[in-house]
């Protein structure tokens, strides 16, 4: 239009009224771009807070956080490790991470498909895999508890975390979760072993028939002390009869005691530790008191004239005589000695002799023994070696020396472990198919002068072992594979179709593998987390399961999605399995819950509103007792729509998780603003370079069209004056 007007305007000067209604159309033109210029610049201002300064999570922040909303930075995490805020260097020392190496660690992320994340709340059960960790000072005094469990838990599979990534000697891989300052480890710290004690051994010496020294030593582990050693005597009707404490902090002691009445009396050592009583096993000893000897007196034998030495209480007058002379014979008159022949063995010659020089170990009265001897046999059997061909299949080979007799047999005989006869027979060659241990013993028979004779000497007694045939088998309570004995197949437990294991592996229980993590029965030992429940060793044996009712609807309130408004009833129910009758302080966390929901029932329970914590006290749970705790909580009128949490997974993730033993995950009926959260968890990342670019591109071309319409102004108000001055 500019260029028209300003063409034509040569030919026809009337046009220059157009040119001036043009000009006035430029300066509005030219303020409105003026105006649009400054609102620009104030947008880019405001831009620039937000690139420079990004605006953090609503729902950024948990109490399971290390730091309570996380870090930006790795001198702000080491300004709270160096104070110890929160006993966050407690922790870091627990899992045996140092100083030197956090300080190592650099940004990065990770997969988190075996990782453990750790926090201060528990979040699941121990069968999804939780691990309770109590930290201790040098004292054994507990500081904090804190939690492991899989990453897996609120992490869908191939997804990836951020922070900083280090590896300690201790720990291997680690790292620290930037959002919440946790700590994410590949394996866990092996537990503190525990002090035991344990009396050893008892050993009695006998000093005289009446007095004994009593020797006693005792063991101990990791820390545990000894204060003294308790040496008991009783007799056969349990009555004790000693008593002698022995204190001393030593591995071992000794007490001497004197029993003058003979019988037999039971010796007990009790050692008193740190950690109880220890006594029996070996600690369990007899003691035989003899009674007082009696004398030796020589006596005479009145039925064979002999004299004779007996104990003093076995002389029996009509046996014996103390008088020796009883035992003398009248004088004999001798015959005259005969000359006799013999042969000399030693020479082999025939000799003549006295009669009562005769000794049948020089001599033999058989003139026939010094003719030439006959060559003298020999058997004997030197060895037997089992030769395996097969699992089931043995093959025997006998070594024997026969010299001057014939071989008649080999027989072999078979018995177990049992020493139970299975087998006997002249076959080289046997088969046994059922596992365990058998000997084969080789009898080597010969004939000697028409006489059948055993062959002796050396050792003819073999043994062989024949191994389990095992087979793999769907074991289906962990849908694991694995190879077992044949013998050992049950198929209530076991399923030869491999294919049985396609199945959704169940995992095990982290403190019993033998049990499915889907147990009731997979919790740790209220005392000691690092233990199952059911473990001997675990005192108390408390049982924990947790149900959950819609009342609203009258139905199982996991089966469908609870609803505004609706009253959810959680039941709880304590069991004491152990042998020992036990107090209980049963708590039931419900922060998760009261995201949705409010408590309107809290039955005789005691609510913390501080630690959203409601908790019942037990003072008594005999063996096999049960008890049952109730509360009632209504859903919100209206459904939260708040943001899912960043460093707690669980924080308004339109679940109601909570944990009594076993997990109850409740899906809310959440708003649907809620489902693009989970579809879409994050817009794109454009990062502050795209933002200013974007900006710096908009503002130049505002700046362009500013320019522009200035321009134009200039040259209007110019061509005017050039006009009115008759220059054009």
């Amino acid at each position: 239009m500019f260029r028209k007007i300003v063409s034509n305007l040569a030919f026809s000067p009337a046009l220059v009224g157009q040119l001036g209604f043009y000009a006035k159309r430029l300066r509005k033109e030219e303020a409105t771009r003026r105006i649009g210029l400054i609102f620009t610049v104030l947008a880019l201002v405001v831009q620039s807070f937000a690139v420079f300064t990004p605006p953090d999570a609503a729902n950024a922040a948990s109490s399971t956080d290390f730091i309570y909303g996380g870090v930006s930075t790795m001198e702000q995490f080491l300004r709270a490790y160096d104070k110890n805020q929160g006993n966050l260097k407690d922790i870091f020392n627990y899992a045996g991470i140092t100083r030197a190496e956090i300080v190592k660690t650099s940004l990065g992320t990770w997969k988190v498909d075996d990782t453990q994340s750790w926090g201060r709340k528990s979040l699941i059960s121990a069968a999804q895999g939780e691990v309770k960790h109590v930290i201790k000072n040098s004292k054994g005094e507990a500081l904090t508890t804190v939690y492991s469990r899989p990453q897996t838990a609120f992490f869908k599979e191939g997804a990836r975390d951020y922070g900083w990534v280090g590896h300690s000697k201790k720990a291997g891989w680690f790292a620290i979760i930037k959002a919440c300052a946790n700590l994410a480890t590949k394996k866990l710290p092996p537990p503190i072993p525990k002090p035991t004690a344990a009396c050893s051994n008892l050993i009695i010496t006998s000093i005289s028939r009446t007095k004994y020294k009593l020797s006693g030593s005792a063991e101990t582990k990791n820390g545990a002390t000894i204060s003294s050693y308790i040496y008991f005597v009783r007799n056969s009707k349990d009555a004790l009869i000693s008593k002698d404490v022995v204190n001393t902090a030593a591995g071992s002691s000794s007490s001497t005691i004197t029993i003058d009445t003979p019988g037999t009396y039971e010796a007990t050592l009790a050692v008193e530790t740190s950690t109880g009583t220890k006594e029996g096993g070996n600690c369990r000893k007899n003691i035989k008191v003899s009674p007082p000897p009696t004398k030796d007196i020589t006596v005479c034998d009145l039925t064979s004239k002999k004299i004779i030495t007996i104990k003093d209480n076995a002389f029996d007058s009509k046996k014996h005589s103390k008088n020796l002379k009883d035992c003398e014979a009248p004088p004999v008159k001798k015959p005259p000695v005969k000359n006799i022949a013999v042969c000399e063995l030693a020479s082999k010659k025939i000799i003549t002799i006295k009669e009562n020089a005769f000794d049948s170990k020089l001599h033999s009265k058989n003139l026939k023994d010094c003719d030439t001897p006959a060559p003298v046999p020999t058997h004997l059997c030197l060895g037997t070696t089992v030769k395996q061909i097969s699992r089931d299949t043995f093959s025997f080979t006998t070594d024997y020396s026969v010299k001057n007799a014939t071989l008649t047999s080999i027989t072999y005989t078979i018995k177990n472990a049992s020493g139970q006869q299975l087998y006997k027979g002249t076959d080289t060659k046997y088969v046994q198919a059922i596992a365990g241990t058998y000997f084969v013993e080789a009898t080597v028979t010969v004939d000697v002068n028409g006489k059948s004779v055993v062959a002796t000497g050396g050792d003819c007694i073999a043994s062989f072992t024949v191994e389990p045939e095992f087979e793999k088998v769907c074991v289906l309570a962990t849908k694991t594979i694995e190879s077992i004995d044949t013998n050992s197949f049950n198929g209530t437990l076991h399923s030869r179709n491999l294919k049985d294991c396609d199945d959704v592996i169940v995992p095990p229980c982290p403190v019993n593998p033998g049990i499915p993590s889907t147990s009731e029965e997979c919790q740790t030992c209220p005392g000691d987390s690092t233990l199952w429940v059911k473990d001997e060793r675990c005192i108390a044996q408390i049982i924990k399961t947790k149900s959950a009712r819609n009342v609203t609807t009258r139905a199982n309130a996991t089966d469908a999605k609870v609803k505004a408004g609706e009253s959810i009833e959680y039941t709880l129910t304590v069991r004491n399995d152990g042998t020992q009758e036990s107090s209980a302080d049963i708590s039931d966390e419900l922060s998760d819950v009261l995201e949705y929901a409010d408590l309107i029932n809290a039955g005789v329970g005691v609510f913390d509103d501080a630690n959203k914590t409601l908790s019942w006290k037990v003072t008594s749970l005999a063996p096999g007792q049960e008890l049952t705790f109730s509360y009632v909580v209504k859903m919100k009128d209206t459904i939260p729509a708040m943001a899912a949490g960043v460093s707690d997974r669980f924080s308004y993730d339109c679940r109601m998780v909570n944990t009594f033993g076993n997990s109850i995950s409740l899906d809310v009926d959440c708003p649907g603003v809620k489902t693009v959260e989970r579809v879409v968890t994050e817009l794109p990342k454009t990062g502050p370079g795209m933002n200013m670019l974007v900006a710096g591109i908009a503002t130049s071309i505002i700046v362009f069209f500013y320019a522009r319409s200035k321009q134009l102004t200039k040259e209007v108000r110019l061509i005017r004056r050039d006009l009115n001055s008759g220059t054009i």
